[in-house]
């Protein structure tokens, strides 16, 4: 089997791995809109298929329009279901026309292109050409874009040093080498990648499991990254394979119990990690992720900071910004005034000297 065989498989896997997990929820891939039905991606050979779809459009159309095209026909899926397809196009792209495809990805489908075309091109020439990577990220990319293009170097990095502490650790250094990085994305990606094996390499099982210590790695980081690390472990616990059969419910209360247990300094990137990953889980109904923050929150500055990260998180979707303030109702009128800071505040862990009233 060859190695392009193998990385169309690992796709396939992402997107049974979501149908486990109940996340896809219709079974027609294409969108009434378009002039064609897109290839269903949702067996081994529909991914093989979709990347031969995707590898001639790309050809006949060229990579931009072709993108413009994928997008739509795929606009009908749920986030979980696109940002694994996104990964589909990615390879696609990779392969097609490599490192010039840079300037095709955007933040659509939560940043699945960029995860995958980075994957593959640090795959193929090492980390020599990391500082590289993040100039042509800066020259190309507005504000906006640039976070994901800094976030996927940061999972191809990972990918590339593999899923160990020690590579981890290794990543987050060669993370800082980057040059227009200013937010940390490239560290948060890789931190993400660690977690959550997204960009699979060969005979690997997926999802990094819960173990004893539900704070590992992070403490054994330097203080800076363990904060990062902390904001992001609420994203790796959640994960519904981890807990069959149980509700999301059950799930933030019980990462609430982690977060008031971890060291004190942490527990305030912890409770908004929580926000931050909470409308993801419940496709962006507001209603919902207050209820989720309301369950991993003992008293009220917890809620706050699980609140002011959702309202965030929920902002940066493009198609649902405007709905992202309802996250902030009805909160004390000093921590309503907090969160909707928060909310433009553009960094991923809350912005120093700026905390909530409840402090």
């Amino acid at each position: 089997m060859s190695r392009r065989e193998v990385k169309r498989q690992i796709v396939a896997a992402l997107i049974l791995a979501a149908l486990a997990a109940g996340f896809f929820l219709i079974p027609y891939i294409g969108s009434p809109n378009v002039h064609f039905v897109a290839p269903d991606i949702t067996t081994p050979e529909g991914v093989s298929r979709g990347h031969q779809f995707w590898m001639g459009e790309i050809e006949r159309l060229g990579g931009t329009e072709a993108y413009a095209e994928f997008l739509q026909a795929y606009a009908n899926l749920t986030l979980p279901q696109q940002h694994a397809a996104g990964h589909l196009f990615g390879e696609a792209l990779s392969e097609r026309v490599g490192i010039d495809g840079l300037a095709v990805c955007d933040s659509s489908f939560q940043y699945g292109c960029f995860h995958s075309l980075f994957g593959y091109v640090i795959q193929a020439q090492g980390l020599s050409g990391i500082a590289a990577l993040g100039q042509k990220c800066f020259e190309t990319f507005d504000a906006v874009n640039v976070v994901g293009c800094n976030h996927g170097i940061g999972h191809g990095i990972q990918l590339y040093l593999g899923y160990n502490v020690e590579g981890l650790k290794k990543a987050l250094t060669t993370c800082k080498e980057l040059s227009h990085d200013p937010l940390g994305d490239c560290i948060n990606g890789a931190i993400m990648e660690y977690n959550l094996h997204t960009m699979r390499g060969p005979g690997d099982e997926g999802l990094r499991p819960l173990g004893d210590d539900p704070f590992f790695p992070c403490l054994e980081l330097s203080k800076e990254d363990s904060r990062v690390c902390l904001f992001w472990q609420p994203q790796w616990w959640a994960q519904p394979t981890h807990y069959p059969g149980v509700t999301f419910s059950v799930i933030f209360t019980q990462m609430g119990r982690w977060c008031r247990s971890a060291p004190s300094a942490l527990r305030e990137p912890c409770f908004e990690g929580i926000g931050y990953v909470a409308p993801m889980l419940v496709a962006y109904d507001m209603q919902k992720t207050i209820a989720l923050c309301q369950d991993a929150a003992s008293r009220q500055y917890e809620e706050t900071l699980c609140r002011a990260a959702a309202a965030s998180s929920a902002f940066a979707e493009s198609t649902i910004r405007t709905k992202a303030m309802a996250i902030c109702e009805g909160l004390p009128q000093a921590d309503k005034d907090y969160c909707a800071f928060y909310i433009h505040a553009a960094v991923v862990i809350s912005p120093k000297g700026a905390r909530p009233p409840a402090l």
